[in-house]
């Protein structure tokens, strides 16, 4: 399988006004996958690499997708 694991884009505005940096981020995790798996995650398959098990999925927990937005000021 392939997976975006993550994924940051950001801008830095330099000198803005008040402050003297300025950057501004868009970060992504676990955002993009690409496979045939046909549970949650095939990180999280209980039979690990192995492919005797394949959806099995029993007792563990999907990695989440998550997005921030980041803003930083330097003063």
């Amino acid at each position: 399988f392939i997976k975006l694991r993550e994924l940051l884009l950001g801008y830095d505005f330099g000198n803005f006004g008040f402050a003297e940096n300025v950057n501004l981020s868009f970060i992504g995790r676990n955002s993009f996958s690409i496979d045939d798996y046909t549970g949650f995650d095939p990180e999280t398959n209980s039979a690990g690499q192995s492919n005797r098990v394949r959806g099995d999925d029993f007792g563990n927990v999907p990695i989440p997708s998550s997005y921030q937005l980041r803003l930083t000021l330097s003063f």
